[in-house]
This record gives structure tokens, C-alpha cells and sequence, in this order.
């Protein structure tokens, strides 16, 4: 089966990468100008590390779906493989923050939990319905992205702002 990417998806992914290169820079300029700041606070590095790599992995799987005439299996295999690095490195950052960040409120822990499993697991989900020759997986790239742009946007605050206060 050919890749699936009509027309109004390629406009999509294009305005994805270009934002999340962006976010990318913002995020490594925030840790350029703040890394004292950012060392000294309990967690907020592996906060910064978990945006970088949802943004990049975000960025890949954007790059990804632009390549010309590529089979929707190898789309799919994509997707679902970085979709699983991401995952698993998210899930460990995330497990080690929850016992670091002991007077953070619960709801502030499960925030960043939330938003990192609903992007990873959502690039499991298009990859494998891609492999199932399902057209319709794409869709589910939609929430992926949307949420790594949010978690980058909220930790670049952090780390440019919040970080200040």
C-alpha cells in the first residue's frame, strides 16, 4: 500500500515541525540562560530533558510523515517504533519524578504524566493502525503532536519564568 498522506496532511506536518523545531530551541536556549537555576531545583532538569524529547521525537515523527511515496507499513513501523523509545524514556523520567517531587501536589505530578502518555502511547496507536492498513491511524498523530507542543510550551515557561520567581 502506498503512504497515506493527502494533501492537507502535508501542510499538517509541515506547520508541526516547524513549530516544534522551535519550541526545541526555546526549550535549549531556557536551559542555556538558567542552567545554575535549573541544576539547583529538584526534578526541573529531568523536566527540560523529558520537553527536548518529546519535541524532537515529535519533530522526527512529524519528518517522517513527509517522506515522498514511502509504504504506509514503513510509515507505520516508524511511528510505532519511536512512538515506543519515547514512551519507555518518558515513563522512566516521569516514575523518577514522582518520588523526587515529594511536596508538589499530586495533581501537578499526574499533569506531566498525563501529557507525556497521551503523546507517546497516541504515535503507538497511528503506527499500529498504519501496519493494520488503516488510512485513519494519521489521526492519532493529531494528540501526539498537539500534547508535545503543550508540554514544551509549559516546561519553556518554567524555565524562562517561573524559574525567576
Amino acid at each position: 500500500m502506498e503512504a497515506v498522506i493527502a494533501e492537507g496532511w502535508s501542510e499538517f506536518f509541515v506547520a508541526g515541525a516547524g513549530a516544534l523545531a522551535a519550541l526545541a530551541g526555546l526549550v535549549f536556549v531556557a536551559l542555556s540562560i538558567n542552567m545554575t537555576r535549573i541544576l539547583a531545583s529538584v526534578g526541573l532538569a529531568n523536566r527540560a530533558g523529558e520537553a527536548l524529547l518529546l519535541l524532537v521525537g515529535a519533530l522526527i515523527q512529524s519528518m517522517l510523515c513527509l517522506v515522498p511515496h514511502q509504504p504506509a507499513f514503513w510509515l507505520g513501523m516508524e511511528l510505532l517504533a519511536i512512538g515506543l523509545l519515547l514512551w519507555v524514556f518518558a515513563s522512566i523520567i516521569e516514575v523518577r519524578n514522582f518520588s523526587r517531587l515529594r511536596e508538589q501536589p499530586l495533581a501537578s505530578k499526574l499533569s506531566g504524566f498525563l501529557c507525556s502518555q497521551i503523546a507517546t502511547l497516541s504515535y503507538m496507536v497511528a503506527g499500529g493502525m498504519l501496519l493494520a492498513g488503516m488510512a485513519g491511524g494519521l489521526y492519532w498523530l493529531v494528540p501526539g503532536i498537539v500534547f508535545c507542543i503543550f508540554t514544551g510550551v509549559y516546561i519553556a515557561w518554567i524555565l524562562l519564568v517561573e524559574i525567576l520567581r
